[in-house]
């Protein structure tokens, strides 16, 4: 919180640096990335979707379920998540599938994706 506004006296080897005409904020964050891992990482893979996104200033981005395989069971979510945790730049929150395979008729088993305490983000 800003208490004062005020100047500032340099500390002895602290770096300063002028932000003038700059633009500073917190991370941005992005609830719809197509990353496309796995299965489709001719078009985008998670490495280089989060890299691009940490250098468009994007430090959360939630990867929506339309890989091959979905992202419907805590197998397929454990591979997801250590497989962002291997190659990620910035935090990646991964969307499952509210239904088995993205088709409609069979719920996912949200029960076991919490247990794998999965970052539940939901898309149908």
């Amino acid at each position: 919180m800003i208490q004062a506004i005020g100047h500032l006296e340099r500390e002895d080897g602290e770096e300063v640096i002028d932000a003038a005409g700059l633009f500073v904020s917190p991370g941005l964050i992005d609830l719809h990335v197509h990353l496309r891992e796995p299965g489709g990482e001719k078009k985008e893979t998670i490495k280089t979707g989060s890299k691009a996104a940490a250098r468009g200033g994007y430090t959360t981005i939630a990867a929506m379920p339309n890989t091959r395989p979905v992202p419907d069971t805590k197998e397929q979510m454990e591979w997801l998540l250590n497989r962002i945790e291997e190659t990620s730049s910035v935090r990646v929150l991964p969307y499952a599938s509210i239904t088995t395979r993205q088709i409609g008729e069979e719920m996912t088993d949200f029960a076991a994706l919490k247990k794998k305490q999965a970052p539940l983000l939901f898309y149908r």
